[in-house]
């Protein structure tokens, strides 16, 4: 088979994905598709469905829900425990300007819109290794991390080897620049394949050759560690249920799907209002002479001499539009049940605190699940990063699964302190009471926190209570 071909999981998918996409970039999107999202009424002309598809509203609950959702996960920095070597590569880990927390943010936003993404780690082709780690990064000579959105990974094949399930073949489709001349250039597409032959990890290149058919470009790649050919493919994949290769489904599928619905409401509500919102005249029983116009104002009259004759206008007075419009506004409930509740008005009362820490607690479990599920692929991947380039040490990674900060009133925050005071509670669950209320920043540790007090000084609360009690035989101007 020819290296562009496509996976049968693939094919299948590629719709879901399609559908996703454009309802996650927006109504400029979602109009682009034309037919596909919004089939023409009857026998519309083009000119017709045209102005039928431009007066649709694009609901733009999606996008805004998957903003919402990335945006609670990023609203406290990821944590990364590593050596410093490592963490100056975290500040440009693709070699293209890129932070570590950059790409894990695209993950995160591709699982969960798309459901997959994947991140290939690669090294530079050199003719001579370096002699050492400085050498190498006097060179910038390191592993880098290239991204794969979902649509570019278009062919896999997985077998057991060494007695555990991994990629024996992944397909990636890439796209590059071609010189027309010295001020253009033109976008093509090739195939990066992934192999592993032999136990030897192996790449190749395919571009579309003169005759049309897609062909090897260039030589094989054999990426090395220590002079030696790799014994697997270092592509690490994510989805919202496994980091797994094989498709799972995008988390906002749904979502989607009702949003072209409400999609499709809206541009029947526009196209009857468009319709039946302006009064149309209607006259009978008059004989306009050729060419003659009828003018309508308050100063013109329309004169017959039949007797019979009537004029009026026609209104719209049906309850059509307003089943759309009710339809319309049940949509838009059920969008923000599948996860826009940012979407949704509030609530005219105050919801029992109970009810509302079980509904966040609800709709935070699966964001919570994937987020710490890209933070491990994250984690697996950076030691392997490590290792390639030889760094020893620690590797940990995690995203943020606390989305709704605790909360302290000043009457919790006055019993936490008493409960520390009187030995009931140790400093350490007083600090981690304050980080989880966010009294305290979240990457600030109890040692440092110490050392800012200790720096300071003592308060004058302190002051007061150190301060020695006068003796009861001192005289009463000394008290």
């Amino acid at each position: 088979m020819p290296a562009d071909t496509q996976s049968k999981q693939y094919k299948e998918r590629l719709p879901q994905w399609e559908r996703c996409r454009a309802a996650i970039a927006g109504q400029d999107s979602v109009h682009a598709g034309g037919a596909k999202y919004l089939p023409a009424l009857g026998e519309q002309t083009p000119a017709e469905y045209d102005a039928y598809r431009l007066r649709a509203p694009w609901y733009g609950a999606t996008g805004r829900t998957l903003e919402g959702m990335v945006g609670m996960v990023f609203r406290s920095d990821p944590q990364l425990v590593a050596p410093d070597a490592l963490k100056q590569y975290a500040v440009d880990i693709t070699l293209s300007g890129v932070t570590l927390d950059g790409v894990a943010r695209e993950a995160l936003s591709e699982v969960i819109g798309l459901g997959r993404y994947g991140l290939l780690v690669e090294y530079p082709q050199v003719i001579q290794q370096p002699a050492s780690l400085a050498d190498a990064s006097a060179q910038n000579l390191r592993p880098y991390v290239t991204a794969y959105k979902t649509e570019h990974i278009i062919n896999w094949k997985l077998q057991r080897v060494n007695n555990a399930m991994q990629p024996t073949m992944v397909v990636l489709q890439e796209s590059y620049e071609e010189a027309i001349d010295e001020f253009e250039s033109e976008g093509k597409t090739q195939y990066r394949a992934l192999l592993l032959e032999d136990g030897r990890y192996v790449q190749r290149l395919y571009r579309t050759g003169d005759k049309g058919a897609v062909v090897q470009y260039g030589a094989d790649i054999v990426p090395t560690k220590n002079g030696k050919p790799l014994t697997a493919i270092p592509f690490f994949p994510f989805g919202p249920e496994a980091l797994s290769i094989e498709v799972q489904q995008a988390p906002i599928l749904d979502l989607v799907d009702l949003n072209l619905s409400h999609y499709r409401t809206g541009a029947d509500l526009e196209h009857g209002a468009h319709f039946t919102g302006l009064p149309t005249p209607f006259i009978a029983g008059v004989q306009l002479e050729s060419g003659e116009k009828v003018k309508i104002g308050s100063s013109q009259a329309i004169v017959s001499p039949d007797p019979s004759a009537t004029a009026s206008y026609l209104e719209f007075t049906g309850q059509g539009l307003g089943s759309l419009e009710r339809l319309m506004d049940r949509k838009e409930g059920q969008m923000a049940a599948l996860g826009a509740r940012m979407l949704a008005p509030e609530k005219a009362g105050v919801e029992a605190a109970n009810t509302l820490s079980m509904r966040h607690n609800g709709e935070d479990s699966v964001l919570a699940g994937i987020a710490k599920l890209v933070g491990y692929g994250i984690q697996e991947m950076m030691i392997f990063v490590a290792d390639w380039a030889g760094i020893p040490g620690e590797v940990t990674y995690k995203l943020n699964t606390d989305y709704l900060p605790a909360g302290m009133s000043a009457q919790d925050l006055t019993a936490l302190m008493s409960a520390w005071q009187q030995g009931g509670i140790s400093r350490q669950t007083l600090f981690e009471n304050l980080q989880r209320s966010e009294i305290v920043a979240a990457d600030v540790t109890l040692e440092q926190e110490q050392a800012r007090i200790d720096s300071e000084g003592p308060t004058l609360a302190m002051q007061s209570a150190m301060k020695p009690e006068p003796e009861d035989n001192a005289p009463p101007e000394d008290k």
